[in-house]
């Protein structure tokens, strides 16, 4: 007795199923305590330089926002030299 038997397995099916083991793999790496404290060590070392990094790229390119900076800084200057001036005048006066 002679049984013959075909299979037909295309290069997506080997791929799909590579493609599970590896997803199946990176879940039970991620699940460790270790990978779990690692990101969180990285996540305190990295973030502030690159959320400066992602303000000043923001900043950089935002018209808007920056004008609404310089007009806040040339308030706040003219603010102080009226506020200076104003101290000048009274001076003056005093000593007339």
């Amino acid at each position: 007795m002679k049984f013959e038997i075909d299979i037909d397995i295309s290069h997506t099916d080997v791929a799909m199923a590579a493609s599970s083991y590896v997803k199946d793999a990176i879940k039970a790496q991620t699940y460790r305590w270790m990978t779990e404290k690692y990101i969180a060590d990285r996540v305190k070392e990295l973030w502030d330089s690159e959320l400066d990094k992602m303000i000043k790229h923001h900043i950089a390119d935002s018209p808007a926002l920056e004008g609404k900076i310089r007009q806040t800084i040339q308030k706040k200057l003219r603010a102080k030299i009226s506020a200076l001036m104003n101290s000048a005048e009274n001076n003056v006066e005093d000593e007339s």
